[in-house]
């Protein structure tokens, strides 16, 4: 779609191939957000070469992941009901969303890549929650610079919702 192109020409212009770019001349490293994205498909570019199967497998990964921290966030929002179905449940629920299917085959940052590092930041967060120590605000530290390196809009709107939830 027109939305994978530009990612696609960006990680072509970052690997130093241009086979892909139509005006190689131009700057077009993806400077419209962060980079952690482009710099996945330029490794991706560099070990496998232009194939667009490997970036939609490396699309489907994210998405698999983010299916097992549904089932992990799941599990513990709900580990004094000792229910496993509320889990599963959730993870179908889940894998079975167009918009997730169609998304975990498209070259784009949101249902990729942005939604796994927010399900797994979600997933420290509810798990330490109870005692933040140095080392866990560290791990959750990490994380939000990691998604905020996938996109700038996003993560502001999860530490808000986390700032909800505390206070």
């Amino acid at each position: 779609s027109a939305d994978s192109v530009p990612f696609l020409i960006a990680a072509d212009e970052i690997s130093g191939s241009h086979q892909w770019s139509i005006f190689p001349s131009l700057n077009r490293a993806g400077l419209w957000h962060p980079h952690l994205y482009v710099i996945m498909l330029t490794i991706i570019r560099k070990l496998f070469g232009p194939n667009i199967i490997f970036f939609r497998l490396f699309n489907l990964a994210c998405c698999v992941i983010s299916i097992i921290f549904i089932y992990l966030i799941s599990s513990e929002v709900y580990r004094d009901k000792k229910d496993y179905s509320i889990p599963l449940i959730a993870s179908l629920l889940y894998s079975v969303n167009p918009l997730v299917i169609r998304g975990s085959l498209h070259i784009d940052i949101d249902n990729t890549i942005l939604t796994t590092l927010i399900l797994i930041f979600i997933f420290l967060f509810l798990k330490n929650k109870d005692h933040l120590a140095k080392k866990n605000i560290i791990q959750l530290s990490l994380v939000f610079a990691l998604l905020l390196s996938a996109k700038l809009t996003t993560p502001p709107i999860i530490a808000l919702a986390i700032l909800f939830y505390l206070f």
